[in-house]
């Protein structure tokens, strides 16, 4: 929405174009524009692995629009706690940012003096309406995209990719009874050139409850992982390295320790889908695969999960969902 100061808020048009066609015949005024709506609209992981490469200096950002999209927590610095502020967004643990807007606005017109330095720019426009009509644009900043993939209206498109490539984590298979402690170690026989991953992880209906997470070859802690809809049997994660890494499939990435609720088999217990965070990883340039498990026997074979239908996403939704699902067997 757009409002000129004294002016009521007027809502633009979905293309983004917007008039004021009643404002007085003299004196000038200071008009801006404001969203705040959708924060995780084109939020991910992957954004954190551009956001941290930006602050150790590897890969410095040279567009402005990224460095103001960076600042999370709205302090004026992009630092560490940036990346903390918007992991909790992607893991649900915030449903909004606490400190910021969903998006920014910065006049068109404006040159930057300093584009490492950009805080000093303005969120409003003037207008001398004796001057007759005029046009004012303002550049729209989604706050936490740095790659720019928000989409900037309610018919948003949805990725959905294949099964066929992305990160596979592996654990093998066991059983277990009620009250026993189940630890399982998350290998990967493909985790090569990969920068981040994300998702959400099912831990079956109320039968596996988390005791605590050790990390491995991967530097995770508690705080990449979100608990918020445990009780519903589901727990958010999202990691990200400060490069690409190559690890060998027999590396433990982490552990997840549980103790049993029911009798199970991990097997037809764990999933990774795309209930509240979508699952994605990132390899090389930031390429998208998704994130899945395979579950390996006792003599090495692969074992074949039940099939499943998963809950839509985003839900509740406007215009379009997913529903993902997960068949036993590849069918046509």
């Amino acid at each position: 929405s757009a409002t000129p100061s004294g002016i009521p808020a007027w809502k633009s048009s979905i293309d983004g174009s917007y008039q004021f066609n009643s404002i007085p015949t003299s004196g000038s005024y200071s008009i801006s524009a404001m969203r705040d709506d959708n924060p995780m609209n084109g939020v991910s992981t992957l954004d954190l692995v551009l956001i941290q490469k930006h602050i150790l200096g590897t890969e410095p950002f040279t567009s402005p629009y990224k460095i103001i999209a960076s600042d999370a927590d709205n302090d004026q610095n992009v630092s560490a706690i940036d990346l903390i502020e918007l992991r909790k967004l992607i893991l649900g643990i915030y449903d909004k940012l606490p400190n910021n807007t969903s998006w920014k606005f910065e006049p068109k017109s404006y040159q930057f003096d300093d584009i490492l330095n950009p805080w000093s720019a303005p969120n409003e426009e003037q207008i001398i309406v004796a001057q007759g009509a005029m046009v004012k644009d303002f550049v729209g900043i989604k706050i936490g995209d740095v790659n720019a993939t928000a989409a900037a209206h309610s018919l948003m498109n949805t990725e959905v990719r294949g099964s066929g490539s992305g990160l596979i984590l592996e654990v093998k298979d066991r059983t277990f009874k009620s009250g026993e402690r189940v630890e399982v170690s998350f290998t990967s026989p493909n985790f090569k050139g990969v920068s981040g991953f994300q998702g959400t992880m099912s831990i079956g209906n109320k039968q596996l409850a988390i005791d605590k997470i050790e990390p491995g070859s991967l530097h995770v802690s508690e705080n990449n992982f979100g608990r918020r809809w445990e009780n519903e049997g589901l727990i958010t994660m999202s990691w990200n390295g400060n490069q690409s890494q190559d690890l060998d499939d027999q590396a433990v990435l982490f552990t997840m320790n549980f103790t049993a609720q029911r009798d199970g088999r991990l097997s037809e217990v764990l999933r990774i889908g795309s209930q509240h965070t979508i699952a994605e990883s990132y390899e090389g340039k930031g390429e998208l695969g998704n994130v899945s498990i395979r579950f390996i026997g006792q003599h090495g074979q692969e074992v074949t999960a039940q099939s499943e239908l998963y809950q839509n996403y985003p839900n509740p939704f406007d215009q379009r969902t997913v529903i993902g699902f997960n068949l036993a067997e590849l069918g046509r």
